[in-house]
This record gives structure tokens, C-alpha cells and sequence, in this order.
């Protein structure tokens, strides 16, 4: 093992203890005791490592939890230099905490990368990982955002329709060297995969259906609140609808950490791909320049 500032070696007759003590916390003071003979002092240098996708915890006081917990024993391990990163104003409120005061740095708000550069930005991904010249992706720039649009431009979705596109390529050995050719693939199978989405959810009913198809005209996000937008008389009557989608998974509902009374609904990244069948594949065709 080495590292900027230093290096560990070990003799050839050592061996690792593989009793249970062991492995609950001698592995851990092992590494420990590396990572202090690696980088002697702060300043010398270290690994760098992320805590991604802190929202998933839902509420700033379950993220709150989690980095106190880690504070001593991850977060203030000499050698390790961790990022942290969330949605929504979480690693905010994480780093107000008095407990992680001095511990964690002021955040950095980065701001979404503008849609019109979502072309440039995977070009030039692709330019810089590409391992040759003659290299063809089975996803470009164009094919991307055509579903980065599909998923209501959300680039993790479009990542991982990348990825399943890409195997299905793969599995299939059809990677044609035409950027066109490889469109019209993609096109292709992402109307299958939107097709077999909407039968699976074949046994929700007309007024499910027309609280979706609102939803997702009126751009995907709501509250059972405004049920007079979707023509319900109360939100109790609204509410075995939302039910229906939220079972086909179609939506997604998240509450206020403030006042768990209060939800937001979402359309899901599986309810993108529906109500691209459900538009007939024409929502957003025209918008790609291939």
C-alpha cells in the first residue's frame, strides 16, 4: 500500500489474523494504523472518498444521525478526506449541526447543468474516457439526450437507460457504426421497454389514468392539496387514485420533514417512461437535433 507522503511495507512471513476480533476491530485499527504511517500529518495528503446521495435518508435529521455517528471513527480518520453531497439543502442542514462544527467545511451549492449543454457534456465525457479513436459508443451525445427528455431531464435516469441500452447492444452484438443506425436502435427499444411498462400497469383505472396524464402534463409534480386541479371534491377523494399509481409505481411521494401532513407527489422515472407510450412517442421528438 502507498500513498502521497509515505509508504507501508510488510515482511513476508506476516499474516493476517482472521479470527472474529479480528475482523470486527483489529482490520480496522490495521487500516487506521496505515493510513497515519501513509500521511503522517494532515496537511500530507490522503484518500478521498464521498458520501453520495444523502436525501435518500428523506429527512436532515436522519442524515444528521448518521454523520454524527461516523464523525470520530470515518470522518476524523487521518488519511481519509471525505465529500459529502445532496439534494435538496440536506448537507446544509447536516453541516449546521453544532456536533460537526469544525468538523465539515461551509457546503457548496452547485448549481444543475443547463439542458441546452447536455450535448456538450456528454461529448466531451465521452471524448475523455473514450479508450480509442475508433471506439463507438452505443449511446452518443444525441441518443442520450433523446432520453434525458424521455425521463423529464433527469441525467440519472438517462444514465441508467444509458447503461441498460448499452447491454442490450451488447447482448444482442447489434452496434452499428452509423450515429443514425444507432438512433433509430434506441428509439426502438426504448418503445418496447415504454410498451411493456404501460401493460404492466393494464389494471389501473380511467381516473387514474386521467390524474396521470395531468400530472405529467402539468410538468410531474404535485400535492394532494390542489385535488380541485384534477376535479376531485376533497383530498380524501383524490386519494385512492394517487394510491393506484403509487402502486404501479407510476409516482413517488415524499413528505415534508416540517409537517409529515404534507406530500409531495412525483412522477417516478418508471411513470416518465409510461407516459412517453402514452403519448404516443411524440413528446418529445422533434426537440433532439440528430
Amino acid at each position: 500500500m502507498a500513498g502521497t507522503g509515505g509508504s507501508v511495507t510488510s515482511s513476508a512471513g506476516a499474516s493476517v489474523n482472521t479470527g472474529v476480533g479480528f475482523s470486527e476491530e483489529g482490520f480496522i485499527a490495521m487500516v487506521a494504523t496505515w493510513l497515519k504511517e501513509c500521511f503522517q500529518t494532515n496537511n500530507t495528503g490522503g484518500f478521498i472518498c464521498s458520501i453520495d446521495n444523502l436525501e435518500l435518508l428523506e429527512t436532515s435529521k436522519n442524515a444528521r444521525s448518521l454523520i454524527e455517528a461516523i464523525r470520530d471513527e470515518v470522518l476524523g480518520v487521518r488519511g481519509l478526506k471525505w465529500v459529502l453531497c445532496g439534494a435538496r439543502g440536506i448537507v446544509r442542514s447536516v453541516a449546521s449541526s453544532p456536533r460537526l462544527q469544525g468538523v465539515l467545511a461551509d457546503p457548496i451549492v452547485v448549481s444543475p447543468i443547463d439542458d441546452s449543454q447536455i450535448q456538450h457534456l456528454i461529448s466531451t465525457r465521452l471524448k475523455l474516457f473514450s479508450i480509442s479513436e475508433a471506439a463507438i459508443p452505443p449511446v452518443d451525445a444525441v441518443g442520450f439526450e433523446h432520453l434525458y427528455n424521455i425521463g423529464n431531464k433527469n441525467l440519472r435516469n438517462a444514465l441508467k437507460y444509458s447503461e441498460d441500452f448499452s447491454f442490450w447492444l451488447a447482448d444482442n452484438e447489434k452496434i452499428p457504426n452509423n450515429p443514425s443506425e444507432r438512433f433509430e436502435l434506441l428509439e426502438i427499444w426504448m418503445a418496447e421497454l415504454a410498451s411493456q411498462y404501460e401493460q404492466d400497469t393494464a389494471s389501473l383505472g380511467k381516473r387514474a389514468w386521467q390524474v396521470f396524464d395531468k400530472l405529467a402534463a402539468d410538468g410531474g409534480s404535485t400535492s394532494p392539496s390542489q385535488y380541485e386541479q384534477y376535479g376531485f371534491e376533497s383530498t380524501q377523494a383524490m386519494n385512492p387514485h394517487l394510491r393506484d399509481l403509487d402502486h404501479a409505481n407510476l409516482i413517488e411521494s415524499e413528505i415534508d420533514e416540517s409537517d409529515n401532513r404534507r406530500r409531495t407527489i412525483n412522477i417516478s422515472s418508471r411513470g416518465w417512461i409510461v407516459n412517453y407510450k402514452r403519448s404516443g412517442f411524440t413528446s418529445i421528438k422533434g426537440k433532439v437535433k440528430v
